[in-house]
């Protein structure tokens, strides 16, 4: 991959430990980030993102469509184990979009996050 070193980073990504940048890079795209803004995030090019979208993550023109990226992307399934994080993550930027998915990851720092679990419910709904 010295050739290319755009297409090895992405498939670094792709394959690379830990998971978790991985699942922040796929939430970032269900949630409709630009490619721009997930590499300034994750400090590499938006080529690298641009090629690992490409390669691995070709979802952005299907967003639209619930069922299959509810389904078929996430993996949403029902059962006895519990989702592992990157699906979580991956469900509420989704769902709720980039700052769902800031508050989610702590990288909102504009957030006072509630004092108590009790004062969970009014933190949600101002925000």
């Amino acid at each position: 991959m010295e050739s290319m070193p755009d297409i090895g980073a992405a498939h670094a990504l792709y394959t690379g430990s830990p998971m978790m940048t991985r699942w922040v890079l796929e939430a970032r795209v269900l949630a409709g980030e630009p490619a721009g803004e997930i590499a300034a995030r994750l400090s590499v090019t938006s080529e690298v993102i641009e090629l690992y979208e490409l390669l691995f993550y070709d979802v952005r023109e299907h967003l639209d469509q619930t069922d299959y990226i509810l389904l078929t992307v996430i993996r949403l399934e029902g059962g006895p184990m519990l989702p592992d994080r990157g699906t979580v993550w991956k469900w509420f930027a989704y769902r709720g979009g980039p700052r769902v998915l800031d508050f989610m990851l702590g990288t909102n720092s504009g957030f006072i996050k509630p004092e108590s679990r009790e004062r969970f419910d009014d933190f949600a709904i101002g925000h």
